[in-house]
């Protein structure tokens, strides 16, 4: 199927195709009734709340890469956030999926939300939170290094 015709699918109505993928100019849901597992073009850039809410997303891939607003990813069967935004300048959200980690590459410039359980999230309303993920992100990493470490005896 075209681009067009997904656009017009999703009820995508304000966009623009570009070389690095479609540029879209207000909030995005892309309906549960639809049923994706992927999406199914490449999203350079959403100037808006971006959802994928209540799918059967097993991956982020063709996510976009720049996110102007709120990021809801949860009620999926996402194992991973691999593939994710490299930008939310807003709020990141995925509750309820299969994920092994919270941990992804992502900028997140307001809180991360979850429902997964890991060190140093806050919990608040129900669900994990943290208010500095590029925080969290760097001790995990450091966790991981040590552990690293500690379990290979060539480091001694």
């Amino acid at each position: 199927m075209e681009i067009e015709k997904l656009l017009e699918l999703f009820n995508i109505k304000d966009y623009k195709i570009t070389p690095r993928g479609v540029n879209i100019y207000e909030n995005v849901q892309i309906s549960e009734k639809i049923r994706i597992k992927k999406i199914p073009f490449n999203i350079n850039i959403c100037f808006g709340t971006f959802s994928v809410i209540r799918n059967d997303l097993t991956t982020l891939e063709n996510c976009p890469r720049k996110i102007y607003g709120d990021f809801h990813c949860g009620w999926n069967k996402l194992t991973s956030l691999e593939n994710g935004p490299s930008y939310v300048d807003g709020n990141y959200y995925c509750y309820e999926n299969l994920l092994k980690s919270n941990f992804s590459n992502t900028i997140v410039t307001k809180r991360f939300n979850t429902s997964l359980k890991e060190d140093e999230l806050e919990f608040i309303n129900n669900s994990y939170v943290v208010s500095n993920y590029r925080l969290w992100q760097e001790m995990i990493k450091r966790k991981r290094i040590l552990n690293k470490i500690k379990n290979n005896k060539d480091y001694v």
